[in-house]
């Protein structure tokens, strides 16, 4: 088995890292693969920006894993058919019959994932990154919503009545990701922290001091009232159902 890191690359509420946890052989050390893949990143308009904060946040993650006996590889191929051909290529040489990773939801990563499965690759596909099942807030004709508003009523009410399941961090590590000064004094994200240290103490004090003032205060240029949390999430590096669970349980 093999573990495929994707838009996800955490240990907190992370589906098919759970998963590989509580199902490989815990004798060998685990495997794990990430893909470097800069050039299908520019065909999708990723900035420098991002790309190399989402490079911090994979090199960190090396050693973040090596705490669960995980041994992360950070792989460098072009595009989406380069990693295609590894995998189908590593599968085969290292007899792996099960490789695990969370669903993505964009056009080009499913056509990708369903390449991968027409070409025999094994993979094991979770849901992550939603706090409500898709499919789950419908109209009353049982199709998706085409209006906001309605859908956020009908989202609140799922969210209220039957709540959500939170995973938390997998159990089995406790490093702190830790970058050095010199790595990152002339990076292009230097701005932003990692998802841990942002998590630690930004965003605690965002719900202490600034969370029932938000909709008063997050249109003033002036103040700054907004959490600054939105890179965390679209880099996959903040588990979106993991603010929900500090905002109903902030102890």
């Amino acid at each position: 088995m093999i573990l495929w890191f994707r838009n996800d690359l955490r240990t907190h509420d992370n589906p098919a890292l759970h998963y590989f946890i509580n199902h490989r052989c815990s004798e060998t050390p685990g495997k794990a693969l990430f893909f470097i893949s800069e050039k299908q990143w520019l065909e999708h308009h990723w900035s420098a920006i991002k790309i190399d904060f989402i490079k911090r946040h994979a090199y960190a993650l090396v050693d973040e894993l090596a705490c669960f006996n995980i041994e992360l590889e950070l792989v460098v191929v072009p595009d989406f058919s380069a990693q295609q051909a590894y995998l189908k290529q590593y599968c085969l040489a290292h007899n792996i019959k099960c490789v695990v990773a969370n669903s993505e939801l964009e056009l080009n990563e499913q056509q990708r994932d369903q390449s991968c499965i027409s070409q025999g690759i094994p993979l094991t596909l979770f849901e992550a990154d939603v706090i409500v099942s898709k499919g789950k807030v419908l109209n009353q004709s049982g199709e998706m919503f085409k209006v906001f508003t309605p859908f956020k009523k009908a989202w609140l009410k799922q969210v209220k009545q039957f709540g959500f399941d939170y995973l938390g961090k997998s159990a089995g590590g406790d490093a702190l990701a830790v970058e050095h000064k010199a790595d990152t004094c002339n990076s292009p994200s230097s701005a932003w922290p990692l998802a841990q240290v942002y998590e630690a103490s930004a965003l605690p004090r965002f719900f202490q001091d600034k969370l029932s003032a938000y909709a008063q205060q997050r249109d003033i240029p002036s103040i700054k009232g907004t959490s600054g949390i939105s890179p965390y999430l679209a880099g996959g590096d903040q588990p979106k159902i993991r603010v929900v669970f500090f905002i109903k349980s902030p102890s």
